[in-house]
């Protein structure tokens, strides 16, 4: 087809569908009785002389003989205009386009209702969406046949369109251009609606394309070579998430020339346990690495896969001429979010890496995000992904490069990390190693029967049977570095050598209880021990890695230092609040810090030495109060290698974490022990929100970081127990308003900034608060202020969360927010899901309920579910929902139409909300938190 042509007749089309929807809209009213019925016929006489005078002047462009995809749109064309045509006249049969009869809404609707059935009105309705939908068809076909041509073949197309000025629109696509030539010639207004509307339709169209040849169609689009540089960075932003790197960065770096048995022949000992080397270049595609928690499988990992890989040149043996290229991932059960712990963190991270690598995959592996960005040059929802497509792609990014004769090995952590299940995971390790021999996958877990079972054949080995010669040069190297053992050893060698050994043989190949143990026996040196009492202290300390951390505990609690189990239980606490890993200076504010002190900071940038006294000493009590449990490790590698300036090289020092040594320590704090020492231990009125609120309003007033945002302070603020909110309020006043990066001190908003700027930073600031659900702040800061636009503003940000923030959702409309506010408004449904059926109405959940009452009872235009699916569904959301809220919900949800008998309401296509029932909004409010009601 020529593309020219098509795109002429697509403008043509637009209008007659334009033309048909007002037409119908304006029936509709009439039909059922609308309050504006009467405007509506004289609308509907003003636009039937537009449509007799139109329809002289179209025809179809085509002459000669037509291709079917010509004729499907030729044909689209006359069916459009037959619609509007047969519209007219029966309403020229009806005589409602006489303008000598009598014209009163009641006698408006019973002539068309002579004239038309509702089940011939429905009918109609379903055709014009027929006709969008074919129209967004053709238009994906006509915009492919442009895309496939010459850089130089799609200009003369463009040149021919008589499309101007291209020049000064670059940063528009060209499927914009053709947009807005076709929509040409409407009003304004229309012209964007339709723009939009016929974007919405192409890329739904790309999206339900099932073709199997839709990777060939995405590939085929030609592209300038800048535009698709910048997909594949857009692509690769999209599968990037928060902290993707932090988990490999955390695991340590093997000590000194530990882990060389890997890269070496393992002798036969009948033969136990198979070759690493072995595996690497032979055809075997899956290794099984087992071990006890703490024998150091993560570092083993991190040695054979990251940087300048220790396995690479065994690997390219196994791959030949053929490329290689690795990826690792880690399962990480103490990631505070969702993604290091699930299947879709492990595909976005290893697709991120594959791209990476080869992003000529792109429109292969992703061929509908693809072709949207290229077609349509923007794509809604480019950060949002499902686990199936995830899925999907990786299966196609491995695949293809099976077919670009590249070889891929994964290296996989913590397994036994996974939320969930091991069967879902084994059964995806078997589906990757299915796809071809080009695959390898080298694995680690903890030896659990699922993996014993499933892995039974595999070649494997257990890590704490291989790190005799590891652990012996960790203790020797360790102890020997210390000047008094060095004394010790020249006067008992013996003994010393038998010390080291008994060390190795206790740990039984567990790497984090000899580095626990050593470290514990270094403190004894300092302090004088002698072999014997070295010995002793060794033989007191149980095997295990748990029975350790009891006896540590038990240590702690019967030393002389009881005084401070109070300040050990804070710390736990913090660090349980916190959800991950605690900046060092964040930790040391949260201990140091009240009210009083907060007040007390200078309104400026703290200096260097006064941070790094603030963390000396934290560093220091961190080590004497939990030996080693906290354990404070280095900011990630990326932090510093980012392109950022001289400052951000200083704030690296400030990001210096607080972290679990281990995740058998964390399993250890959540187990009976731990959760009975800090009830005994606590301090009642210690709240350790309270304190990380304190901690962060100090960071954003003393630290100028971008690592310290205004957010985590309201996000611990919404959690701080509610017989102190009044203090949390005053802790928030004292944080700088800014709606910048950086922090800037009230004294330096009032001296620097204009009104207009301050008034942005406050509002910035209640938006956060709306954001993280900070009701009691907003309550306090807005007083009787009940501005419209603060209040909208403040409901699309509350509607970001709507789960964990229905209580301030709910107040915010009893304000007198607005719920069909465009931002909010979309943000809502797009959290419901735009339910269409009751049973995905009735697994809403608590907080999404009371949203979902809310803003219907306040006038929301949302319609929910087709009203055809409520009988058949009614009794799923009767069982999960409390009664007296299903019963509201229906009442508000299903009623008859006005003026319509009551049979016909069953096939209404939409609900229609009716909030104006006498007492409607008094009942609902009982279904409303009774706060609402007391603050509004």
């Amino acid at each position: 087809m020529d593309p020219c042509s098509a795109f002429a007749l697509a403008g043509t089309i637009v209008g007659l569908i334009d033309f048909g929807s007002k037409l119908f809209k304006l029936t509709w009213a009439i039909y059922h009785g609308d309050d504006h019925s009467l405007t509506c016929s004289a609308e509907l006489e003003m636009l039937v002389e537009y449509f007799d005078e139109s329809m002289s002047t179209l025809q179809s462009p085509y002459t000669s003989k037509k291709t079917s995809s010509e004729d499907c749109l030729d044909r689209l064309r006359t069916e459009s205009e037959d619609f509007s045509a047969k519209l007219v006249e029966h309403l020229r049969k009806g005589g409602l386009l006489d303008k000598r009869t009598n014209s009163k809404k009641e006698t408006l609707r019973s002539k068309l209702r002579l004239i038309l059935h509702k089940g011939e009105l429905e009918r109609l309705k379903t055709q014009l969406v027929e006709f969008r939908e074919r129209l967004g068809f053709q238009m994906l076909i006509s915009i492919r046949q442009f895309s496939f041509q010459t850089l130089t073949e799609q200009e003369k197309i463009l040149d021919a369109l008589q499309i101007s000025n291209r020049d000064s629109q670059k940063l528009q696509s060209d499927m914009q251009l053709i947009l807005q030539h076709i929509t040409n010639g409407k009003p304004l207004s229309d012209q964007i609606k339709w723009q939009e509307i016929l974007r919405q339709d192409v890329i739904r169209q790309i999206y339900n394309d099932n073709d199997s040849a839709h990777s060939e169609y995405a590939k085929n689009i030609v592209l300038p070579s800048e535009t698709r540089i910048k997909m594949e960075k857009n692509l690769l932003a999209a599968l990037a998430y928060t902290d993707m790197e932090e988990r490999q960065e955390q695991v340590a770096i093997a000590f000194e020339t530990t882990f060389q048995w890997a890269l070496t022949k393992l002798d036969s000992q009948a033969n136990k346990w198979k070759s690493l080397t072995t595996w690497f270049e032979g055809q075997e595609q899956i290794f099984w690495i087992s071990g006890k928690a703490g024998s150091g499988k993560s570092t083993l990992i991190k040695f054979l896969s990251y940087g300048d890989s220790k396995s690479y040149p065994f690997l390219k043996k196994w791959a030949g001429n053929k490329d290689l290229i690795t990826a690792a991932f880690y399962f990480w059960a103490s990631d505070p979010g969702p993604m290091q712990k699930s299947h879709s963190g492990i595909f976005r991270t290893l697709l991120h890496r594959i791209l990476d690598l080869r992003p000529d995959l792109a429109p292969t592996v992703f061929p509908s995000r693809w072709e949207a960005l290229a077609i349509a040059g923007v794509h809604p929802e480019l950060n949002e992904w499902t686990q199936i497509e995830l899925h999907d792609c990786l299966i196609r990014a491995i695949t293809a490069l099976g077919t670009k004769d590249v070889c891929i090995c994964l290296f996989i952590d913590g397994l036994d990390e996974f939320d969930g299940h091991p069967k879902p995971t084994i059964e995806l390790l078997h589906e990757l190693a299915g796809l071809g021999k080009y695959v390898k996958l080298c694995v680690a877990s903890r030896p659990w029967i699922e993996y014993r079972t499933n892995f039974a054949s595999l070649p494997q080995l257990q890590l704490q049977d291989l790190t005799y010669d590891d652990i012996k040069l960790f203790v020797t190297s360790k102890l020997q570095n210390h000047p008094e053992f060095i004394k010790l050893r020249l006067r008992e060698a013996a003994f010393a050598d038998q010390l080291i050994e008994n060390i190795i043989s206790k740990a039984s190949g567990v790497f984090l209880w000899v580095s626990l143990v050593v470290s514990s026996l270094l403190l004894g040196l300092t302090e004088g021990d002698r072999i014997r009492d070295l010995q002793k202290s060794l033989d007191a300390l149980p095997p295990g890695l748990n029975n350790l951390y009891e006896r540590i505990l038990e240590g702690l609690l019967k030393g002389d230092d009881q005084r401070n189990n109070e300040n050990r239980a804070e710390m736990i606490m913090l660090m349980e609040s916190s959800d991950g890993a605690l900046p060092l200076l964040t930790f040391s504010f949260a201990e140091e810090g009240s009210l009083h002190w907060l007040r007390s900071l200078p309104k400026s940038p703290m200096a260097e030495d006064n941070v790094l006294g603030y963390t000396k000493s934290t560093r220091m009590r961190l080590l004497s109060r939990w030996r080693g449990l906290l354990e404070v490790g280095r900011p990630s590698v990326d932090s510093s290698h980012n392109g950022q300036t001289h400052e951000s090289e200083r704030n690296r020092s400030r990001m210096i974490m607080v972290h679990y040594l281990h995740r058998t320590v964390r399993e250890f704090v959540h187990g009976e022990k731990m959760t009975n020492f800090i009830k005994k231990e606590r301090n009642p009125r210690f709240d350790p929100h309270l304190q990380l609120c304190i901690a962060y309003c100090a960071c954003t007033i003393a630290v100028n970081s971008v690592q310290f945002p205004e957010r985590l302070a309201f996000r611990h603020a919404r959690q701080i127990s509610k017989d102190r909110q009044s203090e949390m309020v005053e802790i928030l006043a004292q944080m700088p308003h800014t709606d910048a990066p950086q922090a800037i001190s009230m004294r330096q908003i009032s001296s620097s900034l204009t009104e207009h700027q301050e008034k942005m930073a406050e509002v910035a600031m209640l938006k956060t608060a709306a954001a993280e659900g900070v009701l009691s702040y907003l309550v306090t800061k807005l007083g009787r202020n009940r501005d419209q636009e603060l209040l909208n503003q403040m409901l699309a940000a509350a509607v970001e969360s709507p789960s964990t923030n229905h209580e301030t959702v709910c107040w915010l409309l009893e304000r007198g927010a607005n719920p069909n506010y465009s931002e909010a408004f979309s943000r809502f449904k797009k959290h419901i899901n735009e339910c269409d059926t009751v049973s995905s109405l009735s697994a809403l959940e608590e907080g999404m309920r009371r949203c979902l009452i809310s803003f219907v009872a306040h006038g929301s235009g949302i319609n929910i579910i087709r009203l055809e699916y409520w009988n058949r569904g009614e009794s799923s959301i009767q069982k999960q929902w409390p009664a007296s809220m299903y019963e509201e919900l229906r009442k508000i949800l299903v009623r008859p139409v006005p003026g319509v008998g009551a049979s016909d309401d069953a096939v209404t296509s939409d609900i229609v909300l009716d909030v104006k029932k006498p007492g409607f909004m008094k009942t609902l409010h009982g279904y409303l938190p009774s706060w609402t009601n007391r603050h509004s």
